[in-house]
């Protein structure tokens, strides 16, 4: 909430979703408020922190799942947006439908959110850099992880750009890491492939600083 304040009186809007900062937003209230109330509802109040107004809305995701939202005005639009087709059995135990009508916020969140999830997956489950770097640094364990999001970023985009007859198409995120990681090690060792490093002379090590002075000698 904090952010979003700061940044609307900075000139910079954003959408912000509340997960465990609740200091200036309601959770616990809502909680309980919507503890008895059906999938789907959804509420948009707005409140004044420090001169900025803010909508702080959530939204009923399931019997027991709410999700927090909250913006500056003018940053979102309170507009009904895709609806979320909630299939059940009915009374008879036929399959049955109904639309759950939803903010154009919530409805683009929950479309998107999932590829989140997927990336998370890819880069925990199956290139688990953490679990091959084992660290107790802090700045080691930051490290692994930009490089485990760096790498899936690559992979996913790479693959997106694939034909469905190319012969990459179903390359796996460890293959791209191998590989990733071959080329970072021959381009240390001036463009050498490693096949060749054992009969060959050791490259010649350079500093990537300079050996000269700060007075230039």
């Amino acid at each position: 909430m904090e952010l979003v304040v700061a940044g609307a009186i900075a000139g910079t809007a954003f959408i912000a979703s509340v997960k465990q900062a609740q200091n200036h937003f309601p959770k616990a209230y809502t909680t309980t408020k919507m503890s008895g109330a059906p999938s789907g509802s959804w509420l948009p109040p707005m409140s004044q922190i420090d001169g900025v107004a803010v909508i702080c809305a959530w939204f009923k995701y399931n019997g027991k799942k709410i999700i927090f939202f909250c913006w500056p005005v003018g940053a979102a639009s309170c507009v009904h947006g895709e609806p979320y087709i909630a299939r059940y059995q009915d009374d008879d135990g036929n399959p049955a439908t109904r639309s759950v009508a939803r903010l154009s916020v919530f409805s683009r969140y929950l479309m998107y959110s999932i590829l989140v999830d997927v990336d998370n997956e890819l880069r925990q489950h199956f290139l688990a850099l953490e679990e091959h770097w084992v660290t107790t640094d802090c700045w080691s364990r930051l490290f692994t992880g930009l490089i485990g999001i760096a790498l899936t970023d690559c992979f996913v985009a790479y693959k997106a750009e694939l034909n469905d007859g190319h012969e990459d198409k179903r390359i796996c995120i460890e293959e791209v890491a191998a590989q990733a990681a071959l080329q970072s090690i021959e381009s240390r060792l001036g463009g050498r492939r490693l096949e060749s490093m054992a009969t060959s002379e050791p490259p010649e090590v350079l500093s990537d600083c300079d050996s000269r002075t700060i007075d230039g000698s």
